[in-house]
């Protein structure tokens, strides 16, 4: 990271910037064989309201990969949710074919995130690893009825690491918001010589992708969103985090009735069910059995102790893609026949990478900065655990514990955007959304689909999951490219069917499709390149993203 005093502010607000190269476009260091893949950094002001001594700027990462369509149309940036999460990643020949092959893809790393100046919340890898052994060595307030863990028993590991965030990096603290992220891709988009913003943001980034254009209405190309976050839940009190689990357990349930259907051949735990006793109810006792008492699981040279929020953690992250529901029943199932085997037991600390920080910090201080939680005491998040388990037993406390960092967040960003969500926008923005999502309910995308109005056009998909990619739809890949490749909209409240259901032998095996995409894309309208189809081409590229799990929102 390089924070430095401004060197060429004006080049931010050309939108020809001629032979000059703000990026500094270079071969990426992880693949420099790759002609297509450029990396660079794009050098921003840390306070666009100029309220900073000497106007300080911090330099921004980015990664760039090249369509090789003739007549590219620009440049669709890509954010993958969290908050929090690098963007940098997203620059691949997947998502140049998951967009229609017209366009470069950039994906970028938030300030204070990834390559972006990372905010340092310990002294080094080392005592960040042994900060989350202690935070996973306390047990989940009102996780299960015999918890003993109080609200600032638990969040005290949090506390200190706030602490530390402001002892190593507190002067960065207040220039981290969603707002300002939204016009560092205003600079990006500048500094790139286009006159619009094109966008695909995933969860959270939808909240990004509608602040971008509530700021910049009439910079807004061709913008699609998906997996919708609530903006006006987000950018209010912290009471927004249990109710974006108002679905989970339906998706719980959906991942045990489609392997019950699917039958023992495509889920094995269908075949160790006593007749009589569904999928659910089998794995929700021995969920409330593992709580009462751990396993103790072999591994090659030892024994590993797991609980059952351990296995609640992991089926949790399960649950956002269907995809990968085979691989969740299968481990349910050793477990449950007590065959499961634990990785070995390293005998010394693992060697982690300059970065690594242990607990992740990132949401918590772009969602305490967006929204208002200040105020928000120990009652007040005792409350929210309560309302999590009554909305969830199995995930809700859990995903309130992964949030309680927030509490401890004092800092106020130089800038906040919560609203209004009605401006008149160059063209409507396309809204994408699972009917049954676990963490981004539906709700939360109707809301902002009536907010905007005309500046809005909804479209949702069948299914379960976190975002629209995580089983095949023939229906959506085609709008997607359609929108993209030649600006057409769907009709309003289009549904789209999924191609194969979770079990399948299709989407298993679209869920383990192993290469990254790279041959040529053609046009939707097959002028270029007619040989080879743009909807499987997006459809396998959605196949290779899958692995790809999205973290936080």
């Amino acid at each position: 990271m390089r924070v430095s005093p401004v060197v060429v502010l004006s080049l931010l607000a050309a939108n020809d910037v001629g032979a000059v190269d703000p990026f500094n476009w270079q071969p990426c260091p992880d693949n420099k064989k790759d002609p297509l893949l450029q990396c660079g950094y794009l050098t921003v002001p840390l306070d666009y309201a100029n309220n900073v001594a000497a106007n300080h700027t911090i330099d921004i990462a980015v990664r760039r990969y090249r369509t090789k369509f003739p007549s590219p149309q620009g440049t669709i940036i890509i954010n993958p949710g969290g908050p929090g999460n690098a963007g940098t990643p997203m620059a691949t020949a997947s998502y140049v074919a998951l967009t229609g092959g017209q366009y470069d893809v950039l994906g970028f790393d938030p300030r204070g995130v990834g390559l972006s100046h990372p905010i340092a919340c310990t002294k080094n890898g080392f005592t960040g690893a042994q900060e989350a052994a202690r935070l996973a060595a306390k047990s989940v307030p009102f996780d299960v009825d015999s918890s003993e863990t109080s609200v600032s028993r638990f969040g005290a590991e949090f506390n200190v690491k706030v602490q530390r965030c402001h002892v190593y990096d507190g002067d960065l603290l207040p220039y981290l918001s969603t707002a300002l992220v939204a016009r560092d891709m205003d600079a990006i988009r500048a500094a790139l010589g286009e006159s619009v913003l094109h966008f695909l943001g995933y969860s959270y980034g939808s909240l990004l992708g509608a602040t971008y254009a509530n700021l910049f209405p009439d910079r807004v190309g061709r913008m699609a969103l998906d997996s919708v976050l609530d903006p006006t839940e987000y950018t209010g009190s912290p009471r927004w985090i249990p109710r974006t689990l108002v679905d989970i357990d339906q998706v719980f349930e959906g991942f045990a009735s489609t392997c019950e259907a699917a039958g023992p051949k495509q889920c094995p735990l269908a075949a160790i069910v006593a007749n009589g006793t569904s999928v659910a109810s089998a794995v929700r006792n021995f969920l409330a059995e593992a709580s009462d008492t751990p396993l103790i699981l072999p591994a090659v040279n030892d024994f590993a102790l797991l609980s059952g929020a351990d296995i609640r953690t992991t089926l949790f992250g399960y649950m956002y893609s269907p995809s990968t529901w085979p691989q969740a029943a299968k481990y349910l199932a050793q477990l449950m026949q007590g065959k499961a085997m634990a990785n070995p037991i390293v005998d010394a600390c693992p060697k982690q990478p300059s970065t690594y920080r242990g607990v992740n910090m990132e949401f918590a201080m772009y969602a305490a900065n967006d929204g208002d939680s200040v105020n928000f005491d120990d009652q007040d998040w005792t409350r929210l655990f309560r309302k999590a388990k009554d909305v969830s037993s199995l995930f809700g406390p859990i995903w309130v514990a992964s949030r309680l960092a927030m509490k401890y967040w004092t800092t106020r960003p130089v800038e906040r955007y919560d609203g209004p969500w009605d401006a008149s926008l160059r063209q409507p923005v396309l809204l994408l959304q699972n009917q049954v999502d676990p963490i981004t309910p539906l709700r939360g995308a109707e809301h902002l689909a009536d907010l905007m109005g005309k500046n809005a056009v909804l479209v949702t998909r069948d299914g379960y999951g976190h975002t629209t990619i995580n089983l095949p739809s023939n229906c959506m890949q085609s709008l997607l490219i359609a929108f993209f490749n030649d600006g057409t909209y769907p009709d309003a409240n289009t549904n789209c069917a999924v191609d194969a259901q979770p079990f399948s032998a299709h989407a298993v095996e679209n869920a383990t499709a192993p290469a990254i995409l790279t041959r040529d894309v053609g046009a939707s309208s097959g002028k270029h390149n007619a040989g080879v189809d743009p909807i499987q081409a997006a459809r396998e590229a959605a196949a290779t993203l899958l692995s790809d799990t999205l973290a936080g929102f």
